[in-house]
């Protein structure tokens, strides 16, 4: 990653009140400053920014201790803010800006606030921004830097998963578990309520199939019925139709009518169809025509190209020409110049032949001379390796002189050294014993503080797992309560369709109540079934003495009534009862019979419903003369002692009049009214309560998850306090285990001591005896090497006699001139192998660009002739193009005709509707004064309403089809056989079946959601095995790669030694990482055994590992070359320059070498009112480094 900080801000933080601002280039900075200034405020405003949540990371213990709290000079701040802002122009960050500002507030009331480029986002917003460049390597103090090391190899391993880049994978793992859980508790759940829903909806299915059964019976039933008093109605009609001939005249013209329309419609539809096809012709012929420009469009830019093509062809054939002229020209140059350097050559080997011949006659008469020369030469060269070898021997002498009396030296420091090393061990071996006693202590205390916590966490999960029962039974008892108040407000739901739909009512009634809601009527109150108020009881004993009364429609006054029933025969809407209050005379009851204290007898109906009093007068006259009873025997007990005009009717709904005709037996119907009625005014009511115990419910059920959260809160915190508690032993014993191995090490090394004490004094006699005897030697050899250079003298002075005799001038002359000419015939050689080869190559490129030429001009006939093809394609196209355009204006004109012709048609239409409307009303006005002569029939349909329970019979039996040659003693014997089938499957309402569907409805959905759950459950499943792979696999490589680079950058900032990472597999199968390392000069050893530079340099060494294979875009390291020496530092240095080539550095130092090695200084200082001040500082290449 390329992203890179620009800036940090922090106002109210910490020590830092007022707004300062940090500018940040590439390179590395430092800060410096004394302790307590506040330097290491910035790395914990970092840390803040990018969304730390441990305040004991920050150094503090609650919110607002990251808040400036104030000082003896300057009042405390009510906000920290911190702001980071990154260059993004990589675009490596995924977000869609180049400047990238993250912002981080705090109140002192707790509340934080998370800000990107301004706008405000969650801190989950801010991790996933950040999450490539987490926390644990974007900043590292001495306290991530000790953790390295003292980590168990388990915990350590978090160090490689993130530099594997698998934290974000790690993170989905964990996000993937929680929701596989999710799915698991949701799919049980789901299991459950299936489980539950079987057996009901089995029952619900068969008594379904029942009642799909009783109401076929109950349509045949109805339908013979229908047919058999069809027939005897229209018997009786056959004596009314010198009544009917004015009526027949006007249905038949109605029907003439009818059918007229019915043919303009059928002409009107078909000149619509024809518009239709017509439009589509025209549609595809646009759409022809659009291709078609689309295609000729593409062959013009096919032309274009080629065109283009050809240009660029023809170009490069000049290109080639001109390259071919000069190709030609060079050439020409070569030969030329080859032709003088041979003539040259020529010259010159004459010229070197003389000088050979001259050279070798005065080479002969010196090679005498040099003879004599030459044995003189080797006597001063055997003096001269003579000379050598006695140098050599007082050289070596010396340096083993000097080498011993260093080693005396050392010796006497060694022994010095011995002495002070015992006196230390002594005083180191009485500080550890006191160490371990008080270790021992501690451990023990530990491990009480250990028992503690795991008796606590026994108890939290007993209390937990009680919690957690109380939370299960308030779930349930909320689950049942939602399940009664869905089927209830399912049936309030039914109920009401029912009722706006007009389910059950006679269409008469409908299209008034209609009318009503629309306005088009007033003064209308309602059905008689919803001005009363009837027990659940005696539902059925009141429907059955109401019968068909209570659809009655009531209204305020008799013009109402007047109004609605017009409305009834201009619509052809049927018949209606009305009942008008203003008309209305309260007879009251004079004879009424004593009935009191009679078993059986549950009184008079009127005084046993409710009403409003301008009701009275209605339910009077309705079923003022009615009496309730239990059962037929009861009924038959008081039957004597009424009045005529009396009717007595039972709880199962008998009727029985006071002439002695009983009506009763299994009642045929679907609903009743009066039910329904009750359902409608209880259900909102129930609906209610259940909703008030639902949120009580509710309430306790989130007071109990509450509970559970806080008994897992607190459960969390005892584990939380455990593990620290364990981890704390587990440290304590290490320290036990090594300060018990140290010391064991410290008395080994005084009895080392102790021995190396005499061993030294030994060794120092004996140099000083060495060193006598080679004073001796040096002196002997000095003596002999001033006679071998007096000899050597003397050879000189002889040999010097003999080269003065020698004249070398013309010898000189000569080799002078050999070594000219051979020199200038080489350069020629070379200059003519050059030019030969430039020759060749030029040749070569002739020939290529012939054949590249050839190439060309074969590419451009190939593109005449595609330009010639295309060219007669775009000819055609455009012809065909003229012809579709051609056929646009035909297909329009005949289009537009056919719309003029539709919208005539429509209007004949609407002539011939209202001729329609105009018969029916006449029509109906007829029907009107026929039935006023059918008195005869009354018996006949008060017959058809005591089986069918209508009201009103006569549309039906008049729209029955006529049925010729009906054979009525077996259409009688189908009534019977009917009958008593519908009595052996007993009645079932239109409700079961509603509510079988509705909850085979429900439990489909159910099973679907459970599919997709299980679904999504395997799908979570392998997702989990994806990156449980995926991670393993990174983590792998990466970690090869880490323990490499470990190894290479140990050795560089050790000056030597070696260091591994080794895998260990835990209890539960987790790698974990061990860290083996073995300091130069030293064995290989723990690294508890290593001295606190050490384990911070080793810690350095695996930190700048990690960042080599996985290099952060920036880093904040706070005082992390503490421990270290100067020598360390200055690798410690080097090797931090090195990495920031790839990584911007912030570094928090107190060292004067890590501060040599940096490109800007912030210097940070604090005066007496606590308040942190930067001074900056930018160091140019070559400048001298301030003092810190």
């Amino acid at each position: 990653m390329t992203v890179r900080i620009k800036r940090l801000e922090l106002n109210g933080f910490k020590s830092f009140p007022r707004p300062t601002v940090f500018e940040f280039d590439s390179g590395i900075t430092a800060i410096i400053g004394p302790n307590g200034s506040g330097k290491s405020n910035i790395a914990d405003g970092m840390r803040w920014v990018l969304g730390e949540q441990s305040y004991s990371n920050l150094r503090g213990r609650k919110a607002d201790d990251v808040i400036f709290a104030g000082s003896t000079a300057r009042s405390a701040v009510g906000m920290a803010e911190v702001t980071l802002t990154l260059d993004n122009s990589s675009g490596d960050m995924p977000i869609e800006f180049q400047e990238v500002s993250i912002t981080r507030r705090a109140y002192r009331s707790g509340e934080n606030q998370y800000l990107i480029n301004g706008s405000r986002v969650r801190l989950k917003d801010v991790n996933h921004i950040t999450a490539a460049f987490g926390q644990s390597h974007t900043v590292i103090g001495q306290g991530l830097v000790d953790a390295a090391l003292s980590q168990r190899p388990e915990e350590r391993r978090g160090l490689f998963e993130h530099a594997a880049g698998i934290t974000g994978l790690r993170m989905k793992y964990a996000a993937t578990s929680r929701h596989l859980a999710e799915t698991t508790s949701n799919s049980t759940r789901l299991e459950d309520l299936l489980n539950e829903l079987e057996p009901r909806l089995k029952t619900l299915e068969r008594q379904a199939k029942q009642a799909r059964e009783f109401a076929d019976v109950q349509r045949e039933l109805r339908e013979t019925t229908l047919r058999y008093y069809s027939s005897l109605w229209r018997t009786h009609q056959q004596q009314l139709r010198e009544l009917n001939e004015k009526a027949s005249s006007t249905e038949q013209q109605l029907e003439q009518a009818t059918r007229d329309l019915a043919s303009a419609q059928s002409e009107i539809e078909q000149q619509q169809t024809e518009l239709e096809t017509l439009q589509q012709q025209a549609q595809e012929l646009d759409q022809q025509v659009i291709d078609k420009r689309a295609s000729l469009r593409e062959q013009e830019h096919q032309i274009d190209l080629t065109r283009q093509r050809q240009e660029s062809l023809r170009t490069e054939i000049n290109r080639i020409d001109e390259r071919q002229s000069a190709v030609d020209e060079e050439l020409s140059q070569i030969e030329a110049r080859l032709a003088e350097r041979t003539a040259e050559r020529e010259t010159l080997s004459t010229q070197l032949a003389e000088i050979e011949d001259r050279l070798s006659t005065q080479q002969q008469s010196r090679q005498d001379l040099d003879r004599q020369i030459n044995e003189m030469a080797e006597r001063q060269h055997q003096i001269d390796r003579e000379r050598e070898t006695v140098r050599q021997r007082i050289y070596q002498a010396r340096a083993e002189h000097d080498y011993r009396l260093q080693q005396q030296h050392d010796l006497e420091s060694r022994a010095e050294s011995i002495s002070q090393r015992r006196s230390e061990i002594e005083q180191q071996i009485t500080t550890l014993q006191n160490s371990l006693s008080k270790a021992n202590d501690a451990t023990a205390a530990l491990e009480s503080t250990c028992t503690t916590h795991r008796q606590e966490i026994s108890r939290l999960e007993q209390a937990g797992e009680t919690q957690r029962k109380a939370v299960e039974t308030a779930r349930q008892a909320l689950e049942s309560i939602q399940s009664a108040r869905t089927q209830r407000s399912a049936r309030l739901d039914a109920l009401q369709r029912l009722q706006e739909s007009g389910e059950g009512l006679h269409r008469g009634v409908q299209a008034i109540l209609d009318a009503t809601k629309s306005g088009k009527l007033s003064g209308i109150i309602g059905t008689l079934a919803s001005q009363i108020t009837v027990s659940e009881e005696r539902e059925t004993a009141v429907e059955a003495a109401l019968g068909g009364h209570l659809q009655d429609i009531i209204v305020e006054r008799w013009s109402n009534a007047e109004a609605a029933i017009e409305l009834l025969k201009r619509q052809n809407a049927g018949r209606a009862t009305f009942q008008p209050l203003d008309t209305q005379r309260n007879s009251g009851n004079q004879d009424r019979p004593s009935l009191n204290n009679e078993p059986g007898v549950h009184g008079i109906a009127v005084d046993l419903i409710e009403f409003s009093p301008e009701m009275e007068p209605v339910l009077n006259g309705l079923i003022g003369r009615t009496v309730i009873t239990d059962d037929l025997p009861t009924t038959r007990k008081i039957l004597n002692r009424l009045r005529p005009g009396w009717t007595v009717v039972t709880l199962d709904g008998e009727v029985t009049r006071s002439g002695g005709s009983v009506t009763g037996g299994s009642r045929i119907r679907q609903s009743g009214t009066l039910s329904r009625e009750r359902e409608l005014r209880d259900l909102p009511v129930e609906i209610t309560e259940l909703d008030r115990q639902r949120d009580a419910t509710q309430a306790e059920l989130d007071s109990a998850r509450s509970d559970a959260q806080q008994q897992q809160s607190d459960l969390d915190t005892a584990r939380t306090a455990l593990r620290q508690a364990e981890s704390q032993l587990d440290q304590a014993k290490r320290e036990q285990t090594a300060q018990r191995q140290q010391l064991e090490r410290a008395q080994r090394d005084l009895e080392s001591l102790q021995s190396q004490t005499s061993t030294t004094t030994s060794e120092a006699e004996t140099r000083a005896a060495e060193i006598d005897q080679l004073v001796s030697q040096a002196e002997a050899d000095e003596k002999t090497l001033g006679t071998l250079d007096q000899q050597r003298a003397s050879l000189m002075e002889e040999i010097d006699q003999l080269r003065a005799g020698i004249n070398d001038a013309d010898l000189r002359v000569l080799e002078n001139d050999r070594s000219r000419i051979a020199e200038r015939l080489h350069g020629i050689d070379q200059q003519t192998e050059s030019d030969t080869a430039r020759q060749q190559r030029l040749m070569q490129e002739r020939q290529q660009a012939t054949a590249e030429r050839a190439r060309i001009e074969q590419n451009l006939e190939s593109l005449a002739a595609d330009l010639q093809s295309l060219t007669e394609q775009i000819d055609q196209a455009r012809v065909e193009l003229e012809s579709l355009t051609g056929d646009q204006g035909p297909l329009a004109k005949q289009r537009d005709d056919l719309q003029a012709s539709l919208s005539g048609r429509t209007q004949r239409i609407q002539t011939l509707q209202q001729q329609q409307r105009e018969l029916e009303r006449a029509r109906d006005s007829q029907r009107f004064d026929i039935e006023r002569e059918q008195a005869q029939g009354a018996h006949l349909v008060e017959r058809v309403i005591d089986i069918l329970e209508i009201e009103d019979p006569v549309p039906l039996l008049d729209e029955h089809p006529i049925e010729d040659d009906l054979d009525m003693p077996k259409l009688e014997s189908s009534l019977h056989r009917l009958r008593q089938r519908a009595r052996r499957i007993g009645a079932f309402g239109e409700e079961t079946i509603t509510q079988y569907e509705q909850e085979q409805e429900r439990y489909t959905f159910l099973r679907s959601q459970l599919d997709d759950v299980q679904s999504g459950a395997e799908a979570l499943h392998s997702m989990l095995k994806e990156l449980e792979q995926a991670m393993a696999d990174e983590f792998d490589r990466t970690f090869g790669q880490v323990a490499e680079a470990f190894q290479s950058t140990f050795h560089r900032l050790f000056g030597g030694g070696s260091a591994q990472l080794v895998r260990s597999e835990n209890e539960e199968d987790r790698t974990g990482i061990d860290i083996v390392a073995q300091p130069p000069g030293k064995k290989l050893q723990s690294l508890a055994l290593l001295s606190g530079g050490e384990r911070a340099l080793t810690a350095v060494a695996l930190l700048f590992a990690i960042q080599r294979v996985n290099p952060s875009p920036f880093c904040l390291l706070d005082e992390v070359d503490a421990a270290l020496d100067e020598s360390n530092v200055v690798r410690f240095r080097d090797e931090l320059r090195d990495l920031a080539a790839r990584t911007q550095f912030v570094i928090v130092t107190h060292n004067r070498a890590t501060i040599e090695g940096s490109d800007v200084l912030y210097g940070i200082t604090m005066g007496t009112d606590a308040i942190s001040r930067v001074v900056s500082l930018k160091l140019p290449d070559e400048a001298p480094v301030p003092t810190a």
